[in-house]
This record gives C-alpha cells, structure tokens and sequence, in this order.
C-alpha cells in the first residue's frame, strides 16, 4: 500500500529472530521485526526498499522469504503516524480487567492479575512486534488443549509447528473456504471432547430438534460366517469374515 509517500510491505522469513534482527538493525526507523511467530518463522515490515535489501541478504544465506498480503507494515515504526488518532478511539472503550488468563503478545507472557489492558497497551501493540513464539512456549509449558478460535488454521498451525513433545494438541476451529463451517466446528469439538474437555451438549443443540438412540454398552457380539466352499462367487485367497 501506499502511504506517507512509501510503499510499505510485509514479509514471511524462514529464519530465527536472531538472524533477522541483526539485519534488520541496519534499517532502525525503516524497517522492524512485525512477529516472533516460531524458531525459524520471524515477519518482517517497513519500507518497500529496506525489505527487499534484507531479502537479497536472506536469499544470499539460503533463506527462503514470501511476501505477504497486508495494506499496512503493521507492528512497525511505520504504524507511528496513525497512533495519535487511534489512542484517542482506544480511549473511549471502558476496559475491565480479564476474568480469564490472557497471555500478552507484546511480552510473550501472562498478564497480571488484574491488570487492564487499555489504551495505552493497544497504542503499543499496534508498533511493537509479536511475540507469538513466546507466547506458545508459555501454553506448551502448561500443556492441555488449544483451540484456535478465528477463520483460518494459522496459529494452531503455527503452535503445532514448534510444539515438537506434543505438550499440545492444537485445534482449529474453522479452515476457511477448504472446509464447510459447521462441520469444522463441530470436528474441533470432537477433538476437544477426545482430549478430556467437556462441552455443553445443552448449549450445542439448543433450538434443534434431536432424538436420543440407547446405545448399548458392551461390545456387540460377534459372529463368523465363513462362505460355502465352491460358491459362484468369487474365491478369496484365504476365507472372509464378516
């Protein structure tokens, strides 16, 4: 996109934040690391130019970099310009402090108990870098089910990708246009029941019409019916059962 006279741009870099940070230190006020988002998965954004030296620089380590869709370097120096008149919007929302534990993406670490997260919080958000990596290592330290609630599988896929132990089992709740809605819904509760959470069955089916079958509760018995030697139909190598 253009503005203030720039093209800004993101990008997508295989690399670790270390190897990124030194060459984006060159660039200090042009160009910034935007997310943390795995050990060698770091976003970087600024000006047009400036992101495309560091991606010849990348390039000429091996490193594979992909430009990403984003009308604004968002999480840069770049976003400076509009924090003025967004602090005076952020201002006008009451916040109240989280009834449940949030995990901050600017620290990479829990919030306080009973720390707000105003206006000022959401000024900074806007121009410091994500801190994704962080922010998993901290949910894989607990362990237990992650449910990524949003349209597309990106940070369970980002979570899974680093979670290595399998400390995690990492749900997406939709899949975007590869998967109808409801029934991604509904595969991410089954996963999440399998995982020992317990869903409100009540909640689920409120206003459908739903009939109960009895199941019974053993194994059902099992018979063998072998097929009659010298049948028409075709012999298999060894008998069938069904």
């Amino acid at each position: 996109a253009v503005g203030g006279g720039f093209v800004r741009r993101g990008e997508a870099v295989a690399a670790d934040g270390e190897t990124v940070d030194r060459l984006v230190g060159e660039y200090a006020g042009k160009l910034s690391v935007a997310s943390y988002n795995g050990a060698q998965q770091t976003v970087i954004s600024g000006h047009e130019q400036e992101v495309q030296r560091v991606c010849e620089a990348l390039k000429a380590l091996g490193v594979r970099t992909r430009t990403l869709e984003v009308d604004r370097a968002f999480h840069s120096p770049m976003m400076q310009p509009m924090v003025q008149a967004f602090a005076e919007v952020a201002d006008q929302i009451q916040y109240r402090a989280a009834t449940l534990k949030l995990i901050s993406n600017v620290s990479g670490e829990p919030v306080g108990e009973g720390q707000i997260l105003d206006g000022r919080y959401w000024c900074e958000h806007v121009q410091a870098p994500v801190r994704f990596k962080e922010s998993a290592q901290w949910l894989m330290a607990q362990g237990g089910v992650c449910v990524e609630m949003g349209a597309q599988a990106v940070l369970s896929s980002l979570g899974a990708g680093q979670d290595e132990q399998g400390r995690c089992q990492w749900v997406a709740s939709l899949r975007g246009a590869a998967q109808d809605g409801w029934q991604g819904m509904l595969d991410a509760l089954g996963q999440s029941y399998a995982q020992g959470l317990q869903p409100k069955w009540v909640a689920l089916h409120e206003g459908q019409a739903r009939r109960k079958v009895a199941l019974p509760h053993h194994p059902f018995q099992r018979q063998v019916f072998w097929l009659p030697e010298g049948t028409a139909a075709a012999s298999p190598s060894r008998p069938s059962a069904t």
